[in-house]
């Protein structure tokens, strides 16, 4: 299995290959972490959810990028997480992100997985996930994010081999989206 970078396959607008600094780059895993969080919030300046992930290599080569196009799209199921993680899979080749041949790859939310994005990551092969704002960050702006509980994620470690780190790099920046959607979102 071959990973395509570059160049990318899937075509991303322009708006959102905007947010990163440089895209041949590696980052470190707090960029990483501040790249979601950038994804976060311009998504919201286009109309979208305070949501943005990223799948990278160990590394810090980004694989792939996502941003909440849940209203954009009408599509329930378009949360970033998702994109990110779809998008990556196009790029690999592959409906399974540790299938031989690809490097580990990690996944990057700018908020608490929700209980649908739960599911996605563990059908996915993905082996690490960081997230930054919590649960209770989303639903403090109205998000129902699903009984997504410690007990599921140790469930996904022992079960899955998926190593989760909650609030990584939870800070002012993984708040910021969440303020400017509670003033202008579309709430779903």
């Amino acid at each position: 299995m071959k990973l395509s970078l570059p160049p990318h396959v899937v075509k991303y607008p322009d708006w959102l290959l905007g947010v990163l600094p440089d895209v041949d780059s590696s980052y470190g895993k707090e960029a990483l972490m501040g790249l979601a969080h950038a994804i976060a919030l311009a998504n919201v300046s286009q109309g979208g959810g305070p949501f943005g992930a990223i799948v990278a290599t160990e590394e810090g080569k980004w694989v792939s990028l996502g941003a909440n196009r849940v209203v954009a799209d009408v599509d329930s199921t378009a949360h970033a997480e998702i994109m990110a993680i779809r998008n990556a899979e196009k790029e690999c080749g592959t409906h399974y992100l540790s299938a031989e041949g690809l490097p580990p790859l990690e996944l990057y939310t700018s908020c608490a997985p929700c209980i649908q994005c739960y599911g996605a990551i563990w059908w996915s092969g993905l082996k690490t996930v960081y997230s930054s704002a919590s649960k209770e960050d989303a639903e403090r702006v109205g998000f129902s994010e699903g009984p997504v509980t410690p007990e599921l994620w140790q469930a996904l470690e022992s079960e899955r081999g998926v190593k989760y780190h909650a609030g990584f790099a939870r800070d002012a920046a993984a708040l910021r989206p969440f303020e400017l959607f509670a003033k202008a979102g579309e709430l779903y």
